[in-house]
């Protein structure tokens, strides 16, 4: 990607958070691209996976606007699939039916993120997320590979879910 581009969705982000007078949103966003940068993404997933909830991504690029369509349409599929299927249904379809391995790992990456910072949120939200992770994410994170993925989304969902349990076995650990 030209760094043009690259400058160009970060300034976007940076008007966009101000004009929405939320700068919450642009320090988490700016978190998270970082987080997908330490994961090595690519320039197009990055600016793709922080920005597909607030910009089409037209401005930017072809490839940056599909990946965004992508992304939605993966959120929406979830979304109608998890009202009425099973958890190894809905796997199943979301991988099938995602035409960019790319957009599948910024999914995953983002639930990761999620995770990863949900001391923040609600305990309805961190709950709903835990167990959207554990039942979906993390099977679909084994099924492609991604075990350090597969296992933080598992341990910080176990954290959540079960934290009595969680820290108890934490603790035994570490007192061996």
């Amino acid at each position: 990607m030209q760094k043009s581009v690259y400058r160009k969705a970060k300034l976007f982000l940076k008007e966009y958070c101000n004009s929405a007078n939320n700068p919450d949103l642009f320090e988490y966003k700016s978190a998270y691209w970082k987080f997908l940068k330490n994961y090595g993404m690519d320039d197009n997933s990055i600016v793709a996976g922080v920005l597909y909830d607030i910009d089409d991504g037209k401005r930017f690029s072809d490839v940056i606007y599909g990946l965004i369509l992508g992304l939605k349409k993966f959120d929406e599929l979830a979304s109608k699939a998890g009202k009425r299927n099973k958890e190894e249904k809905i796997r199943k379809m979301l991988i099938a039916t995602t035409q960019d391995l790319r957009v599948l790992i910024i999914k995953l990456l983002e639930k990761l993120y999620m995770i990863k910072n949900a001391d923040k949120i609600s305990n309805i939200d961190r709950d709903r997320i835990s167990r959207d992770v554990i039942e979906i994410y993390a099977p679909i994170s084994y099924r492609l590979g991604l075990s350090d993925i597969k296992w933080q989304l598992e341990d910080l969902s176990f954290k959540y879910m079960m934290s009595d349990k969680y820290y108890e076995i934490k603790n035994s650990v570490v007192v061996k």
